[in-house]
């Protein structure tokens, strides 16, 4: 995907993986390895630093073998909190978090093209401020920390009722 856009655009790799080794490879075999910045694991503060810095986050989701995905993945909340563009699949519960052209964009798992596509939609500075100020709006609404504290509490008041 690197290689077929534009040579100014880079891509910072957070974290590791059983495929780390072929991605090596295979940024060599096509000559991005120079635009691509691999940080390994990196410790919460560090990331959200690396994403504060950061055009578009990209999440490129997929389901296992096994039937198994990602349910809310928090670095797409923190990229939607720090208005960071969000482009991913819509692979378990990611569709409620980012909707299509509202607070981000789908596209579909190892779809290439779309991915693609998507990287440049944000070119268009309009698009982004709506997409990125929406994700903002949605993420403070749903998922600030007093709203999780508070949906914790009524949830547990309920069980003690339920037991009672």
């Amino acid at each position: 995907m690197l290689a077929e856009l534009p040579e100014s655009y880079k891509l910072k790799i957070i974290g590791k993986g059983e495929l780390e080794n072929e991605l090596f490879e295979l940024a060599n075999i096509l000559k991005v390895q120079d635009r691509i910045d691999w940080l390994g694991e990196l410790s919460l503060s560090k990331t959200l630093n690396q994403l504060n810095e950061s055009a578009i986050l990209l999440h490129p989701a997929r389901v296992a073998n096994d039937g198994n995905a990602e349910g809310t993945p928090q670095i797409i909340l923190w990229a939607q909190a720090l208005k960071i563009p969000v482009i991913t699949s819509a692979t378990g519960s990611i569709s409620e978090i980012v909707k299509n052209e509202l607070t981000g964009l789908l596209v579909e798992s190892e779809n290439i093209e779309q991915f693609i596509d998507a990287i440049l939609k944000f070119n268009d500075e309009s698009r982004r401020k709506y997409i990125t100020q929406n994700g903002f709006e949605e993420v403070s609404k749903n998922h600030s920390l007093s709203i999780v504290v508070n949906q914790w509490l009524q949830l547990y008041g309920n069980l003690s009722k339920t037991n009672d």
